[in-house]
């Protein structure tokens, strides 16, 4: 951990001091790229590691073999799949910001409804499918939105930088999430047979994660709402 805080302390002092730095540092006063960047880390971080514990406890403690385990998650890749080509369109009609909040609803929800009808043993009908849904739903709203958020008005000589930097967020978002959780799973008790308890607080975790991007998206979103209201009300004077 020191060494990678050295590391990054070290590239930024680097890269503020180069003529032609790898990544301008200037780029992240651009609302856009934080806000697309913090999303992906909330996106990323909950699902793949929700989806880790899932592998786990079905296979683990259930003993399911890997094909019922693949097909019990299989609803929310569908989702998934066959949602992605779809936003495009939605993009163009609502804008990337009403879809990424959208997408942290469906996200958190989904969390939340498993912690809220797992109790010791998740039943698969009434717990993981509906969150298997909600879970595929959000991802496949929020990843297209995040993506094109984060290149948004940027220009064309730095749609790669910008394009780059999110996707990095979403692999460090991931790998830092995936560690915690597994660090809470390791950290508890023995599982008996069937038992979901020990991977709740990995499951709260999560929740809290995506939670988190849901305020930060809420909060811009009204935000940008109300600053549009003094220039809608300034130009109909006019």
């Amino acid at each position: 951990a020191v060494l990678a805080v050295a590391l990054l302390i070290g590239f930024v002092w680097v890269e503020s001091r180069v003529p032609h730095p790898l990544v301008r540092l200037s780029i992240f006063r651009v609302g856009s790229i934080v806000r697309a960047n913090a999303s992906i880390v909330a996106l990323m971080g909950s699902y793949i590691s929700f989806q880790f514990m899932m592998t786990l406890y079905l296979q683990d403690v259930l003993h399911w073999s890997p094909l019922r385990m693949a097909l019990a998650l299989l609803p929310a890749g569908l989702l998934v799949a066959f949602g992605s080509p779809f936003m495009g369109r939605l993009i163009d009609r609502y804008g990337t910001s009403p879809l990424i909040v959208t997408a942290m609803v469906s996200l958190s929800s989904g969390y939340l409804w498993f912690l809220a009808t797992a109790g010791s043993r998740p039943g698969y009908l009434v717990t993981v499918l509906p969150a298997m849904l909600l879970l595929g739903g959000g991802f496949a709203f929020g990843f297209s939105s995040i993506m094109a958020q984060a290149t948004d008005g940027i220009d064309d000589s730095e749609q790669g930088l910008a394009s780059g930097l999110v996707q990095s967020s979403g692999q460090v978002g991931t790998a830092l999430v995936l560690a915690v959780v597994t660090a809470l799973i390791a950290s508890a008790s023995t599982a008996a047979s069937g038992d979901f308890t020990p991977f709740r607080p990995g499951v709260n975790l999560v929740t809290g994660v995506a939670v988190a991007g849901l305020l930060l998206n809420v909060v811009t979103l009204l935000t940008a709402r109300r600053n549009r209201r003094p220039v809608a009300a300034e130009s109909a004077a006019r």
